[in-house]
């Protein structure tokens, strides 16, 4: 059987077939097959604009494409991460916050940027330092350590910096049903700067209070069992294993 991962980052793809790779390993639905699923991406075929408003939209609107350029099963994913005191900022614009086609680490940059603009209070000493804008993550991690010191407190509340990553799902393509949407959500914090080299986009400022570490310094292993993309596609893993067994019977 051929899937098709419809998307162009391959960061995302390979942490995709990382949590399907039981579906390659244990061939259910095609027992005369040696590797069972075979993934693909769209690495080099031009992709539509993610131009939906919601995380569905987008996830339909990849998942239909995939399926009609190539006429296989088609998956695609729409993730965001929502920060409370931005008003769910950036969500659907997660991959593209700080312009299109920008890096991991600008789009990392400009949200602790506006993070420490929407608590004006912590800057209230006479020579406290001023944001400017594209102010670094480094500048940004230096000027709260300053703030913690000074202040003699914690840093900005804890309940400003609540965030979480949502993942939505869409398999379009089987056996002519409509596109079918799979989510998953991880609950935690914005820290104060870049913690951990491993993962992508905002692993490194993504803390996770229950393992009281960043994602970007979870081993793969233990991101890909609690991560939002991970419990989405768990969810989109039972439900191809569910599809192939019929295929089998």
């Amino acid at each position: 059987m051929d899937i098709v991962i419809a998307t162009q980052n391959l960061d995302k793809f390979r942490e995709i077939t990382y949590i399907l790779k039981e579906l390659v390993e244990n061939p259910v639905g095609n027992p005369t097959a040696s590797g069972g699923v075979k993934f693909s991406n769209l690495a080099d075929i031009p992709m539509p604009s993610e131009t939906g408003n919601t995380l569905e939209e987008n996830a339909i609107m990849k998942a239909e494409y995939g399926f009609k350029i190539t006429n296989k099963i088609s998956i695609a994913d729409d993730s965001g991460l929502e920060v409370a005191a931005l008003n769910g900022l950036p969500g659907v614009y997660s991959a593209r916050f700080a312009g299109i086609g920008a890096t991991y680490k600008a789009n990392r940059d400009k949200l602790l940027h506006l993070l420490v603009e929407a608590d004006p209070s912590r800057w209230t000493w006479p020579d406290a330092p001023v944001p400017t804008q594209n102010v670094s993550g480094e500048c940004v991690g230096r000027m709260y350590r300053e703030q913690k010191s000074r202040l003699g407190r914690t840093g900005q509340s804890m309940e400003n910096r609540k965030a979480k990553f949502r993942c939505v799902v869409a398999v379009t393509g089987i056996q002519g049903e409509q596109s079918k949407l799979f989510d998953g959500k991880l609950n935690g914090y914005i820290t104060y700067e870049d913690k951990g080299e491993l993962g992508f986009g905002y692993d490194p400022i993504f803390f996770v209070p229950e393992l009281g570490k960043t994602l970007a310094e979870l081993p793969t292993e233990t991101k890909n069992q609690i991560s939002h993309r991970a419990l989405a596609f768990l969810k989109v893993k039972e439900y191809l294993l569910k599809e192939m067994s019929k295929l089998k019977d």
